[in-house]
């Protein structure tokens, strides 16, 4: 029966990661007759609206590896993978690439799934990283990377290769989040100024670091933000900011005019306890992790809730939490989810059905 289980669970993973450019079976460590890991979101017999397809804990789960590499490995055992990852911080993805910084590493960590290599950029010259906390891709593929040890956002191309660099130290104080628009015209900052500080704000520049627009306070008025932490740009222009110590959201045009905010603190469906990541789809849906729940919440633009996925747990499986951080949604509509505790990264299918409504 355990067999016939596990074959079954390989072949849905085969499947799934066709989708996305790889073949193989993940080393989701296999559950035990006692954990019943769901597949699933809802679970049934509820409507499906989300697949589970993987995780990704280290380098090996996605390389390639010769015959002569298998045989190696058969007969010596495995080496250490080029890269494990611990304490994943914060996420992106475009065409097949996962792009991923760690508390452990001054690195950005690129998991290229078409083509089943990792390699990894930001260590050397002009692009020497000393403390990344966030990352953003624009639609050409470049990569902004916001430094917290250099005030600094350094863009790299899609393959690591060094662009440019924008200093922050006459804008900015504690860079947290970063978002661009679509075509990279424009940077969005998150300064979260820290907690003796006033300067809690949204900080607009143009590609050459030039300020455009800063706006924001500490407060719990609209338009006024305690340690927001995070960003992101929504279908039509408008910015999402994940306002953490007020446990809401807040809407605002790209030039920073308040439109709407909602959510507060609780433990109910729809508020927020320790909110950590903010991501949009292509259906312009909003994905906000929560490290207190151990899950992210799915809402519409309105800001209704559409559906919780994942839950809080000691134990590692899909959709298992126990340190939830970054997220992020791909061109395709796959959602990737870090955990710091269990140092990975799950991913999930959003199913290709009818708009889902709000609860």
């Amino acid at each position: 029966m355990a067999c016939r289980w596990l074959f079954f669970r390989c072949s849905v993973l085969v499947t799934c990661l066709a989708c996305i450019g790889i073949s193989s079976c993940s080393t989701t460590p296999a559950p035990t007759e006692e954990t019943k890991y769901q597949e699933f979101w809802p679970a049934p017999p509820e409507l499906a609206r989300y697949r589970y397809v993987m995780s990704i804990f280290s380098s090996d789960d996605i390389e390639l590896k010769s015959e002569t590499e298998q045989l190696r490995e058969l007969l010596v055992g495995k080496n250490n993978p080029d890269y494990q990852l611990h304490r994943p911080l914060d996420i992106a993805v475009n065409q097949g690439r996962i792009y991923l910084i760690d508390s452990g590493s001054s690195l950005v960590h690129v998991f290229d799934l078409q083509r089943r290599r990792y390699f990894n950029f930001g260590f050397r010259f002009q692009g020497k990283l000393t403390r990344p906390v966030s990352l953003s891709i624009d639609q050409k593929g470049l990569v902004y990377v916001a430094d917290r040890g250099r005030n600094s956002i350094i863009v790299y191309d899609p393959i690591g290769l060094y662009v440019s660099h924008i200093n922050l130290d006459s804008i900015t104080r504690q860079i947290a989040g970063i978002t661009t628009d679509p075509a990279g015209e424009f940077i969005y900052i998150v300064d979260r100024g820290g907690v003796d500080s006033n300067l809690h704000q949204v900080v607009k520049i143009d590609k050459q670091g030039t300020l455009v627009k800063q706006f924001g306070q500490r407060g719990q008025a609209p338009g006024e933000f305690n340690l927001p932490g995070d960003i992101v740009m929504g279908l039509s222009g408008e910015l999402y900011v994940l306002d953490v110590g007020n446990f809401r959201v807040q809407v605002f045009d790209g030039e920073g005019a308040f439109i709407k905010s909602w959510g507060d603190a609780g433990a109910s469906l729809g508020q927020f306890g320790i909110p950590r990541s903010i991501s949009v789809d292509r259906d312009n849906h909003l994905y906000i992790s929560d490290a207190q729940f151990g899950n992210i919440q799915i809402f519409d633009g309105e800001g209704r809730l559409l559906l919780p996925l994942g839950q809080l747990s000691g134990k590692s499986g899909p959709g298992q939490y126990s340190l939830i951080t970054g997220i992020t949604v791909d061109q395709s509509n796959y959602l990737y989810v870090l955990d710091q505790f269990f140092n990975k990264i799950d991913v999930f299918q959003k199913l290709d059905i009818d708009t889902m409504e709000a609860n």
